[in-house]
């Protein structure tokens, strides 16, 4: 028997929760763009006009939309393409992505727009931003405008959170362009949803037994001919942004070098105003803290003067590039961190260097690597031509736009 009580919640504006009880609608709250309502039964129980807020962030799109300069890049430009995401930090895997492609659809002639709610990137903001809150009634609105006037070749949906698809005319959109979804990390969302796009991208294994007809693009890195060496380091190097969802990893990190001698630096912007946070980072030398960094760059000029370099996501790959030995990490438990070997690439592309989802049989091999390093043997885990191989931005790209083009030859421009 299924549940007696069951909670539908979708975007903003529509019905936004229905309750259910037995497949009999209970409760639920509608919203439009001028008020809201309470149904009990079937019938209006409560209605009111539309919330203040909701108005005053129709008002900061309006002015989004006059300030962005879109008029100067339709002039500029002959072609474009448009990313749209809920929002953007200063440093992550899905960031990282967004950049590699937006720079890649530049290098071939496309101008990239960016459509966010806010854009922390100090790299992403070098491309043309819309600042679009999709909270605001006018969201959609706007959106629709921006792709009627900007006529890009294709609109990519990026997200980390999915609710404000609900609201989104997909098949308005796709009247013009083609639309498709990337998909960053695990998430349930309706198939009827996704089955709206034309293409469906996903950079993690477990998204495909839940999206029909997905293709698997891994994340890339910026090719380098630079490889480490071994010197006899003894710092490790942890990456990534310093946030509470981020400590039992870090934390993990910290044990690995700790159990076996290794000093660490850690280099990440820090969420200070956490108090969990704030109360980790104070138990830490002030000297381990580096502040943000640009992985690359950084690696680039510092990577020989670490052992290894841990974390998950797009951070492995890019130290892997370098020939760099890199730390997967588990915010589980540090016994299923494990170093990136030859025999393990595929696996880890496909499960996006990312180990709490994936099948832990055969992970954890961390004190095989320190003993291999005690014995001076540590060509196994330096994987730079491997990776540059794999996971170039140009390999990678010429995938993913193969998936675009084939989606929908018609409107291939």
């Amino acid at each position: 028997m299924g549940k007696l009580v069951s909670i539908i919640k979708k975007g903003y504006y529509g019905n936004v929760v229905t309750v259910m009880f037995r497949e009999k609608e209970i409760v639920r709250f509608y919203r439009s763009q001028t008020g809201e309502r309470i149904f009990l039964f079937g019938k209006k129980f409560w209605k009111r006009s539309i919330p203040e807020r909701y108005l005053l962030k129709n008002g900061c799109n309006n002015a989004s939309i006059q300030a962005c300069g879109l008029d100067d890049i339709v002039r500029q430009s002959k072609k474009t393409v448009v990313f749209v995401i809920d929002s953007i930090e200063d440093l992550g895997g899905v960031e990282t992505r967004l950049y590699h492609e937006a720079c890649y659809m530049k290098s071939i002639g496309y101008e990239p727009i960016i459509v966010t709610k806010y854009d922390r990137s100090d790299k992403l903001r070098e491309f043309c931003n819309i600042l679009l809150d999709y909270k605001a009634p006018n969201f959609t609105y706007w959106l629709d405008h921006i792709v009627r006037k900007a006529k890009p070749v294709f609109v990519e949906f990026h997200f980390k959170g999915w609710k404000y698809l609900h609201d989104v005319n997909i098949a308005n959109l796709k009247e013009k362009t083609i639309v498709g979804a990337c998909i960053h990390g695990i998430y349930r969302v309706a198939h009827s949803l996704m089955r709206q796009f034309d293409y469906r991208v996903y950079s993690c294994a477990n998204d495909t037994n839940r999206f029909e007809d997905a293709h698997h693009v891994p994340n890339f890195i910026r090719a380098t001919s630079q490889r480490w060496s071994y010197k006899k380091q003894s710092t490790a190097l942890f990456i990534s942004r310093i946030a509470e969802v981020k400590l039992k990893t870090l934390d993990n990190f910290i044990k690995i070098c700790e159990q076996n001698n290794i000093a660490y630096k850690i280099a990440g912007p820090i969420d200070h105003a956490n108090t969990k946070v704030a109360k980790f980072v104070a138990r830490l030398k002030k000297d381990v803290l580096l502040g943000g960094i640009d992985t690359y760059q950084y690696l680039s000029e510092h990577g020989d003067d670490y052992l290894f370099v841990g974390g998950i996501g797009q951070v492995p790959i890019e130290a892997a590039s370098f020939g760099i030995p890199a730390l997967i990490l588990s915010s589980r438990s540090e016994e299923y961190s494990t170093f990136l070997t030859a025999d393990k690439l595929a696996f880890f592309i496909k499960w996006n260097f990312v180990i709490n989802e994936c099948p832990k049989e055969g992970l954890g091999n961390a004190d095989d690597f320190f003993h291999d390093v005690a014995r001076g043997e540590v060509s196994q885990y330096s994987l730079g031509d491997e990776v540059n191989d794999l996971l170039s931005v140009t390999s990678v790209m010429k995938q993913h736009m193969d998936i675009i083009r084939n989606s929908r030859p018609d409107k291939w421009q």
